[in-house]
């Protein structure tokens, strides 16, 4: 049996996303705890009022949050936007600030479940919070399924209780008659209503969490409609059990019931209407609440420590991910959260803190600030995102522009491979050296060519250097002794800025062609299987003669069949179709005899090469890769491209789960200007022959003769002096 690689794919339906969001708001804590908190320490009446308000103002930053992560489908999502439309620096950043806010709220709920079930049962609260610490971190390490399954459980229960304690109120109000005065606006403008808008916001808390399992979600729509449908259904919820508070026991002392010690009218509420045996039910599942929320938090926490293992922020033992039952489950995230949270309770418990003073109202406000803010900067990356073209280009680099694409290649991915020391190591000076690395430091891999911009600032471990002109090869420092920079490529002495130009501008086609493929190859994968192999004739064009020289392709893609999903037979057998019928000395035109499809090109077009787009990736087949990818953004690709100068070209292009990462490896220069590299690239000068890929170059080049009628080129051996790769039109 093949080991799981990432989270459970398409386990979660809309439903237990919902289950999953609405838990994690914990709606029979806020009712019970919060809106009585809000009444006592405000004094405000129209608490019921504000409710309405959040909810409209949170369905604003949930249309942008929800949009967003349809092109960046993440575990991590609060990070993966910032990292996508405010720079992987900043999301760094706003990575240690979410997860610094989940934990704190899963730790500080153990206190507030201590204190409850010690008041009702007796105990220390220390010995209630290390049992239902035992049972959320066996939990924690279930498949996600059995989750999902307990929270529904939970989630239903408190929802009922919830339910009957407003039809009670408002069937027997305390004055007679229910009352509108809660709901007026202009109950609200008082003295108090900031800390009503405040301790309203942080009652929503956790429905945003929803995206966190988007890559375990069977589709995205079901995300979306679970995270917006939770919005809605908690602020009517809490909104209508709020005015039931106020309408049970009067309008006009509900302020002074709520600041009585020990005041809790719901649960007092059910009990005088339905009898004991409900209301002792009742407080059972007002603990149950406090649980599944802690539960729901320990899930995402431990999903945000996982995606950042998976980066290579965080030590790489930490994104395990379980096999068997707990297949998909990030097993190490998991354990990062028991450990914590059973730091925290031995050490509030040996220091005699309070459970409610210290540790929940403190942890929670840390909490509660942490991620209001984090929401903040969200909304200035979703802005961010589509003001710069974000999801136009949807699998092409996520989010940029056709024309920023072109000019600079795709963005840089926030995967992290350690080319500097890696920060929990004895190098990075303990915590501030591990965190000036993190947020200071990003040294992007196989940037290169001559003189490769390194997009680093001041490192801690020693000197850096800001891009400029070519240097030639960089020493690094010795502390920083991982750190390699490629040799640059013998062209670079004298650069030849029109081949490099119609390189990348070949490099830009193929992946655009490698996203279409894929998303195609998708949608159709069920009722017309594609192929995962196809090929593209490159052509130089320039149209009309006022415009920019581009690289135009004509493209062929076939069924999808046992003989050709292999990439080297497929070649195979169109080379000798070619020379069986086709092949001439003179060379032929292949757009319309092996092409099926081709962009609008001008009588002036010349050939300059061929290319091939493959939904196989480096190391899985296109058969494994659709059954473990829930949608096209899953989808990785690879291209090669064989040019009439001898050019190899291999673009490797990621899914969603490496922001769509491309690493491109060629054996002739892609910088049209000395020093100043063109995008993120690796000088292979080996790359004919590299193992993987050396069945592949000879197909490519017995093809391309056949084209061009020339059987002298041997694209094996590298020619290092830069040619025009223009050669006669087709």
């Amino acid at each position: 049996m093949t080991a799981p690689v990432g989270l459970a794919r398409r386990a979660l339906g809309g439903g237990a996303l919902f289950f999953f969001a609405v838990s994690a708001s914990a709606p029979m804590t806020v009712v019970a705890g919060g809106v009585m908190a809000t009444y006592a320490s405000t004094g405000v009446l129209a608490v019921p009022a504000a409710f309405p308000v959040i909810t409209v103002a949170l369905l604003l930053f949930s249309a942008g949050y929800v949009a967003m992560a349809r092109y960046v489908p993440h575990a991590g999502p609060l990070y993966a936007h910032v990292a996508r439309g405010l720079g992987p620096v900043r999301g760094l950043g706003a990575a240690a600030l979410a997860l610094l806010g989940y934990l704190a709220i899963g730790c500080s709920l153990y206190g507030l479940l201590g204190s409850v079930v010690a008041t009702l049962l007796g105990g220390e609260w220390w010995a209630w919070a290390l049992a239902a610490w035992a049972a959320v971190a066996v939990l924690g390490l279930l498949h996600i399924g059995v989750n999902a399954k307990v929270l529904a459980l939970l989630l239903v229960g408190e929802i009922v209780v919830v339910v009957l304690f407003d039809l009670a109120a408002f069937s027997h109000p305390a004055e007679g008659t229910v009352s509108l005065a809660p709901l007026l606006p202009t109950n609200l403008v008082h003295d108090g209503v900031g800390g009503v808008l405040g301790l309203t916001v942080a009652a929503f808390i956790g429905y945003e969490s929803a995206l966190a399992y988007g890559e375990e979600a069977r589709e995205h729509r079901a995300v979306a409609r679970a995270t917006l449908g939770s919005l809605v259904f908690i602020g009517v919820l809490y909104a209508v059990s709020s005015w039931a508070v106020a309408v049970a026991v009067g309008p006009t002392r509900v302020v002074e019931v709520a600041r009585e010690p020990g005041a809790v009218i719901p649960l007092s509420v059910v009990e005088s209407h339905y009898g004991t045996l409900v209301g002792a039910v009742a407080t059972l599942l007002l603990v149950t609440s406090v649980f599944a929320a802690m539960l729901s938090f320990h899930h995402t926490a431990s999903r945000y420590v996982f995606v950042l293992s998976r980066e290579r922020v965080l030590p790489p033992v930490l994104g395990r991910i379980g096999r068997g039952p707990a297949a998909g489950a990030p097993i190490g995230g998991s354990v990062v959260q028991s450990v914590v949270a059973l730091a925290v309770i031995v050490v509030c418990a040996l220091a005699g803190a309070d459970p409610v003073g210290a540790l929940f109202t403190q942890l929670s406000t840390v909490a509660a600030i942490a991620l209001l803010t984090l929401m903040l900067v969200v909304c200035l990356a979703v802005l961010r995102f589509y003001r710069r073209g974000g999801g136009r280009t949807s699998g092409l680099g996520y989010g940029l522009s056709r024309r920023r694409s072109v000019r600079s290649g795709p963005r840089p991915s926030l995967r992290l491979p350690w080319r500097t020391c890696p920060p929990w190591s004895a190098h990075s000076r303990g915590l501030r050296g591990c965190s000036q690395q993190w947020l200071r430091c990003v040294a992007w891999p196989d940037w290169s060519g001559a003189g490769a911009t390194v997009r680093a600032r001041r490192c801690p471990l020693g000197r850096s250097r800001r891009a400029g002109a070519a240097r030639g090869a960089r020493t690094p420092s010795r502390r920083c002794g991982r750190m390699t920079f490629p040799e640059p490529p013998p062209s670079a002495a004298a650069p030849d800025p029109a081949s490099a130009r119609i390189r990348n501008l070949a490099v830009d086609r193929l992946l655009r062609m490698n996203a279409r493929h894929a998303t195609h190859a998708w949608l159709q994968r069920r009722a017309h299987p594609v192929g995962p192999h196809g090929i593209a004739f490159l052509y130089y064009d320039q149209v009309p003669a006022t415009t920019a020289p581009t690289v135009l392709a004509a493209t062929r893609l076939v069924d999808d069949t046992a003989d050709v999903r292999a990439l080297p037979r497929l070649l195979f057998r169109l080379a000798n179709l070619a020379r069986d019928r086709y092949a001439r000395p003179g060379g032929f035109d292949p757009r319309p005899l092996l092409a099926n499809r081709q962009d609008p090109m001008s009588p002036q077009a010349t050939y300059i090469g061929l290319g091939v787009s493959s939904l196989d990736s480096a190391t899985h087949t296109w058969e494994r890769i659709q059954h473990a990818a829930a949608g096209p953004l899953d989808l990785p690709g690879r291209c090669f491209a064989l040019l009439g100068d001898g050019t190899h070209l291999l673009v490797d292009r990621g899914g969603q789960d490496v922001f769509g990462e491309v690493r491109l490896a060629a054996t002739h220069d892609l910088n049209i200007e000395l020093g100043l590299a063109s995008r993120r690239w690796a000088w292979r000068p080996d790359l004919a022959t590299t193992t993987g890929t050396a069945e592949v170059w000879p197909r490519l080049a017995e093809l391309h003769r056949l084209i061009v009628g020339s059987h002298t080129v041997d694209p094996r051996h590298v020619d290092a002096r830069p040619v025009d790769p223009r050669p006669r039109s087709a």
